[in-house]
């Protein structure tokens, strides 16, 4: 029998309790004061960067770390991780006296060698941020003093792997640490006040509200984020546009609780990490409401008040936290996927896929009745299934079942086209 572990599948049942058993468990104890963002190759390699300095790399899905020999890396002040492909993408910055890092470092062998690559960004190095587009641009933040003691940013964007850049858009303002992330929709990505809609090569600032979108729900076709005050912890928001926010009162935080990220999963179930000056007030939430109502997901956890900088789903469905001097961790349970990003034409076709009672099936939407194709492929554009070919669905919601039993362990990438129109995403075969 195997597990189909798609871009969304069938979440823990609901009657099922998070807390009869640990959700956590630790996969790599350090004492490193610091842990900063977990990124992950096509290949299924997860990656973590600790304490400023150290890239550690897991081939089984996060179940053991090792930490590659790395020459050509910076060595320390190690700022920011991403991963495009399967390139590495590291940054490096200096202390706010100076601002003056040494730009970005680029891996094309899983972290064992890096080299330095700053062409077109001239003395713009101190890069404090790197985020990677639907279709693989990559795009790094400087940030700069503007001499009247305001940390401001602006950013380059890279189309060939880190061997030039060009300049994107001075942002003018502060982000608030690593909470700050591309949020993708089927036809836009959003950061912070901004909006693309061609993978970074130009940005528009779309509203002057103070929310910075944290994710984004395929089934409810909305945005997600939290105040940048800090008078507003008791509050989320939630958007259609990124342009107009309205807020709801959510419960099950403590009063000084913060969310800092948030994860999206099947039927909407959400995942957030947080912050609090309060011991064991912190750690994991999951809400099974949209948001309104909240319980802390902690068990396997150590009592811990500081701040989860970063959370990660992995292509494999586990979620990953990093805390200050205990370690990683790692969710016992396989969760299941969202699609936030899907690739092709701006103009896609929004679908979803789910696992029910060992069946795999897809949701797509048509805006007008037409003939679709859709196949899934190996990573190498080999085709493996034809699910649909030239056949006639009509317009709005189609519902058919995928077969999987006969796949390989892998990954795999599945396509739909139609008027023109196509989407794609990644299904994980894992063997069970």
């Amino acid at each position: 029998m195997k597990n189909i572990l798609c871009v969304i599948l069938l979440t823990f049942s609901m009657g099922t309790s998070l807390n009869a058993q640990n959700f956590w468990t630790k996969v790599y104890t350090s004492s490193a004061n610091s842990f900063t963002e977990f990124c992950e190759t096509d290949n299924g390699y997860v990656f973590s960067l600790i304490n400023q300095s150290s890239v550690m790399k897991s081939i089984n899905s996060g179940a053991s770390w090792t930490m590659p020999t790395q020459p050509g890396h910076p060595v320390s002040n190690a700022n920011c991780l991403a991963a495009s492909g399967n390139t590495l993408f590291l940054g490096n910055y200096s202390d706010i006296s100076t601002m003056q890092g040494k730009g970005v470092f680029v891996s094309t062998d899983y972290g064992s060698t890096w080299t330095k690559k700053t062409s077109g960004m001239g003395a713009d190095t101190n890069i404090v941020y790197i985020r990677v587009h639907k279709n693989g641009n990559v795009e790094a933040f400087h940030q700069y003093d503007d001499g009247w003691g305001s940390n401001l940013f602006k950013s380059y964007l890279t189309t060939d792997g880190g061997n030039s850049w060009t300049y994107s858009n001075n942002w003018g303002f502060g982000f608030y640490g690593l909470r700050c992330k591309f949020v993708f929709t089927p036809t836009a990505t959003y950061f912070g006040n901004f909006k693309t809609s061609n993978d970074g090569v130009t940005w528009t600032n779309i509203t002057s509200a103070t929310v910075s979108p944290l994710a984004y729900s395929a089934i409810s076709d909305s945005l997600f984020g939290v105040s940048d005050f800090y008078s507003d912890f008791a509050l989320i928001f939630r958007s259609k546009d990124g342009i107009t926010w309205d807020s709801y009162t959510i419960s099950g935080f403590s009063p000084d609780c913060r969310l800092e990220n948030l994860i999206i999963i099947a039927n909407d179930t959400m995942y957030a990490s947080s912050s609090s000056s309060t011991a064991n007030q912190a750690g994991v939430f999951r809400s099974i409401d949209k948001g309104h109502t909240w319980s802390r997901v902690v068990t396997g956890l150590p009592v811990y008040n500081q701040v989860i900088w970063d959370m990660y789903l992995s292509k494999a469905g586990f979620l990953f936290i990093g805390l200050n001097t205990y370690g990683i961790y790692r969710s016992k349970k396989s969760t299941p996927q969202v699609i936030t990003s899907t690739v092709g034409q701006i103009n896609q076709i929004p679908f979803n896929i789910w696992q029910e009672q060992g069946n795999v099936y897809v949701k797509f939407t048509l805006e007008q009745s037409g003939i679709v194709n859709m196949n899934l492929y190996d990573l190498n554009g080999v085709l493996k299934k034809t699910y649909a070919n030239e056949t006639s669905f009509s317009s709005g919601d189609n519902e058919m079942l995928l077969p999987t039993s006969d796949l390989n362990y892998g990954v795999y990438l599945i396509s739909i086209e139609s008027n023109g129109r196509v989407s794609k995403g990644k299904i994980v075969v894992e063997s069970k």
